[in-house]
């Protein structure tokens, strides 16, 4: 993924993650790549996540109010390692159980970035619920404004999933983008949509932001049919959009279908 991004210069903007189907494990995977690289990096929310249990994480910190102002290093026969903080505003129960970070301020965002202008912010900014597909909602999602890189994710084992609330986050607001009904079956067309309406996938992305879709869970030949079909008809389109990455998990791997590295 950093490679595909082309995130090697020293000022690393902020990355905004958005949608649903894999959100978090992209966000992780990007932040232990560019710890591999030789940079701390910051992962935070501007809304809620799940404490982080499996992933590639090396401190926490919690505050309402205090920033976060230096990174614990850890240091090993001379050698300093960096390391990835995870940062939210407090821990609360979440709906489903689970004990969930709550969201840092778009203010506090702004202030923490002015000062560590060369570390990487990865901000997970809308919730999903765990469901492989969803359109925002009113509120949502929550950019920070200096989000210089929106990645735009959708779980592709929605595909020929029925449209219902065990497959879709926010029910309501998924049928009015993508023109669906509850029942029907998720199609590419339904997706497309998805990505291209206004309040769909980008939605409330920075003008100037880079819009990537990351199409995840291409794990199978009718997954990745779909993905090549879906990088078609963005590359087709002037929705503003400059990349459509897919990736796999066995083996774990991405792929950029079209656009340039970033």
């Amino acid at each position: 993924m950093r490679d595909l991004f082309n995130l090697q210069r020293a000022d690393i903007p902020v990355i905004s993650f958005v949608g649903a189907g894999g959100k978090t494990t992209a966000m992780f995977t990007l932040a232990a790549e560019l710890r591999a690289a030789g940079n701390a990096v910051m992962v935070t929310t501007t809304t809620a996540m799940y404490v982080p249990k499996r992933e590639p994480v090396d401190h926490q910190w919690t505050h309402p109010t205090l920033l976060p102002h230096c990174f614990p290093a850890k240091r090993e026969n001379g050698t300093v390692h960096p390391q990835i903080l995870v940062w939210g505003s407090g821990i609360q129960r979440g709906d489903s159980g689970g004990d969930k970070l709550t969201g840092i301020s778009l203010d506090a965002v702004s202030r923490w970035k002015e000062d560590h202008s060369g570390v990487p912010l990865l901000v997970e900014a809308d919730g999903s619920r765990k469901r492989p597909v969803k359109a925002p909602a009113d509120h949502e999602p929550v950019i920070p404004v200096s989000t210089k890189m929106v990645i735009g994710v959708i779980g592709l084992k929605a595909m020929g999933a029925p449209v219902n609330v065990e497959n879709v986050h926010r029910l309501d607001p998924f049928c009015r983008v993508t023109e669906s009904q509850p029942g029907d079956r998720i199609s590419v067309d339904h997706l497309r949509r998805l990505i291209f309406h206004e309040k769909g996938l980008f939605k409330d992305a920075p003008p100037a932001a880079a819009k990537i879709v990351l199409l995840n869970q291409a794990d199978t030949a009718q997954q990745r049919l779909t993905a090549v079909k879906l990088a078609e008809q963005v590359m087709k389109s002037d929705s503003g959009v400059q990349g459509v990455v897919t990736t796999q998990l066995h083996p774990t791997e991405y792929r950029l279908l079209w656009g340039e590295r970033r």
